[in-house]
């Protein structure tokens, strides 16, 4: 009950406004409190039943003067015995108690924190805050502000009603220590209205969230890696292809180690999922496919390191696997990882062998239900051997794990499937500056080009990126804007021996892990194609009011006879909303997913700006390096760049020719696998990733040393 919680608070020295618990309406001493003015509130055990229903049933009284006290206390014993005949005559009120609370009169603003989303979401505390007293935000008689934060990113954001009041920083933080030792003392996760008055917080009671059952499954998902393939806010077409790559890709992973089809269909490989329109891993499905194989124990740390996992919590399903099938399981996986280069090799060119038949079907099919069915086909054939992708994953991680204390002779790997476009782009530039844009040479160039990687660029694996492929003239427009700032650097693209075993075969397993990647890059390509041909043809019959509008429609709605504008409309603001909530690294819900509802776009807290930053060493050709930062969201080469350190949250493909005249790179994400970290040993540039804070902490104009020894990076040095 409330009273008991609050008599707990006192007790932990928390700060509650002094207050008296009265029974069975005896007379009462007020002598507690030298204060005019009281709260007078219910605390009947039934109120805060996670079984029984009766909250909002009993009565509170707020500014009740001292003379009336005795009155308010009556009114609320009499809530308790009608609320005891509306709901089971047998409840029993005897020992409840009604609690008078010293009044808080005049806060400047009061609220409620709920240390989890009650809707179910752990790792998410929610404050709540109007102007005035609380009742009038419980009422919702004023505007209220909502601030979220994230426990994983210790990260906040807010929606803002009108004029609704905005808390400082410091108040914030102040309120999220308070309500983390509320939570502490009792336990469990709870639901706390307090107020402030003249910077001075009071809680005014705590009680559990009824509707946050920790006993159930929790669903982790994280943004670890999968964030480099997939920036920013995804839309519903690209989320229903993901899903349905990775589920099937995992799907048959499994099959063709395990040879069991009961096997396959106990997991639910649902290996992806969106919150808020962006990407994340369903990290439990993950852990349990890892938990799998041989020697797991020592595998799942290494999947950890090398795709930036930063917390290291492992969840897992219970699966029931045979002896014989735990056999069968290690035996087919340890065949296919000695034999990975042979089938690599043999993956990237039957998928090679199959482009020009794609395009060629895809030219010359304009029926919408059998554009459906050729993405499914196209799919359905690519992702037979595709899973193999994933072997060659593992066995690049593991490799480079054991070949890390070497780390310095992972580089000049060979042709980088990341490096060829670039390489390519120079001659592009050539063309253009000798010939121009118009002339035979530059066209012919750039037909090379598109023809090779002209999907490839940032975001590439959003079907809704507009590509070099699907608007040609991009290419144009990056040519002859001036973007391609240099010539490509010298990269050593031989391949000599290497004697130490780990390190040649490191570098076998990242040389095609970044061919199948460019490879998926053209699968995604032709998914692209298709859907936007279905655009086409259904903007041609009045049912879009534009082509890529086709990327706000679900996979499984194309086939519809329905005017689908009005659909596209909505989901337009809803994911234009989607966009102004920050990616979170991290989320932990109970029973299911679920997306934010806004009625006003959201915005970030500004945080306290620090000197000193910590993250992981990916590229080290020198010890130190010293220099000025230019924070970038996105690679625009356009924005003098040249001998600056680039602060950035991630880097994916498009970002090459921003990296090769950096100084240095400092990325909020990645790894030792990732691409900012496998391109910044290619061109020899000083590279730390995983830095937390980086893009909020550190300003455009500001000087840092990046020590490459200690892995920290001190501003103002």
């Amino acid at each position: 009950m409330k009273a008991e919680n609050l008599k707990i608070l006192k007790l932990n020295n928390i700060n509650v406004p002094d207050f008296i618990a009265i029974a069975k309406r005896d007379n009462f001493d007020m002598s507690f409190s030298n204060g005019q003015f009281f709260a007078v509130r219910s605390s009947c055990h039934y109120e805060d039943s996670a079984n029984l229903s009766y909250a909002g049933m009993f009565e509170t009284f707020l500014n009740i003067p001292r003379a009336e006290v005795k009155k308010a206390v009556d009114a609320v014993f009499d809530s308790y015995i009608k609320a005891a005949k509306y709901g089971d005559e047998e409840t029993d009120i005897d020992n409840d108690t009604v609690i008078v609370q010293e009044m808080i009169t005049e806060p400047d603003y009061s609220g409620v924190i709920f240390t989890s989303n009650p809707l179910g979401l752990l790792n998410e505390t929610v404050i709540i805050v109007g102007k005035g007293i609380g009742e009038d935000v419980v009422s919702e008689k004023t505007d209220v502000t909502t601030y979220y934060y994230n426990t994983a990113d210790e990260k906040f954001c807010y929606n803002r009603n009108n004029d609704s009041p905005l808390l400082s920083e410091e108040i914030l933080e102040r309120l999220i220590s308070e309500a983390s030792k509320i939570r502490d003392i009792f336990g469990f996760e709870c639901d706390i209205e307090f107020c402030v008055k003249n910077e001075k917080i009071y809680i005014l009671q705590s009680r559990k969230i009824t509707t946050i059952d920790e006993s159930q499954k929790k669903i982790i998902l994280d943004n670890s890696n999968i964030v480099e393939s997939y920036p920013g806010v995804v839309l519903p077409l690209s989320q229903d292809f993901v899903k349905s790559v990775y589920t099937d890709i995992m799907n048959r992973l499994l099959k063709r180690i395990t040879h069991s089809d009961k096997l396959v269909e106990s997991f639910g490989a649902n290996m992806v999922d969106f919150v808020d329109g962006k990407a994340y891993y369903d990290i439990t499905t993950w852990y349990t496919m890892l938990s799998l194989m041989p020697f797991s124990k020592k595998i799942i740390p290494i999947w950890q390191e090398m795709l930036g996992v930063e917390n290291k919590y492992v969840s897992k399903n219970k699966l029931k696997v045979t002896a014989f099938r735990k056999i069968v399981l290690s035996l087919n996986l340890l065949y296919y990882f000695i034999a990975n280069p042979f089938y690599m090799k043999a993956v990237n060119s039957r998928f090679e062998k199959s482009i020009e038949g794609y395009r060629k079907d895809i030219k010359e099919t304009n029926d919408v239900t059998e554009l459906v069915e050729l993405y499914r086909r196209i799919q359905r054939e690519v992702m037979e051997y595709w899973d193999l992708t994933l072997v060659n994953d593992l066995y690049a991680f593991v490799f480079t794990h054991l070949a890390k204390k070497h780390s310095n002779k992972i580089k000049q790997i060979g042709r980088l499937a990341s490096m060829e476009p670039v390489l390519l782009q120079s001659k592009l530039k050539e063309a253009y500056t000798l010939y121009g844009l118009k002339s035979s040479q530059y066209e012919k160039v750039k037909a090379e080009y598109i023809d090779k990687f002209g999907d490839r660029c940032l975001g590439e694996l959003k079907l809704e990126t507009k590509t070099y492929r699907t608007n040609p003239e991009l290419l144009d427009e990056f040519v002859a804007g001036g973007h391609i700032t240099s010539d490509l650097m010298y990269v050593d693209e031989s391949r000599h021996f290497e004697p130490k075993m780990s390190v040649r075969h490191a570098k076998i397993g990242i040389l095609n892990r970044e061919s199948s990647r460019l490879n998926r890059t053209r699968v995604y390509g032709f998914a692209r194609a298709i859907f936007l041909k279905i655009g086409e043809i259904l903007a041609a019959q009045g049912r879009l009011d534009d082509p890529r509008d086709v990327f706000y429609i679900h996979i499984d709605e194309l086939s519809s006879d329905e005017d689908m504008k009005e659909i596209v409309e909505s989901r337009k603001r809803v994911y234009e909303q989607y966009a102004t909530i920050p990616t979170f690294s991290r989320y932990v819900f109970l029973k299911e997913i679920f997306s934010k509802t806004l009625t006003n776009n959201m915005n970030e807290v500004n945080v306290k700006s620090r000197d000193k930053f910590m993250g992981e060493v990916v590229s080290k050709p020198y010890r130190k390096v010293k220099g000025e930062v230019l924070v970038m969201k996105t690679p625009d080469p356009t924005i003098p760049h040249k001998d600056k350190i680039i602060v950035t949250e991630m880097t994916d493909p498009g970002w090459v020719m921003i990296l090769q005249d950096a100084k240095g790179i400092i990325a909020e994400k990645g790894s030792f696998l990732s691409h900012t970290a496998i391109i910044s040993r290619e061109l020899k540039k000083p590279s730390i990733v995983n830095v937390k804070g980086a893009m909020s902490m550190i300003k455009t104009g500001d000087i840092v040393e990046i020590d490459l020894d200690e892995g920290v990076i001190r501003r103002n040095a």
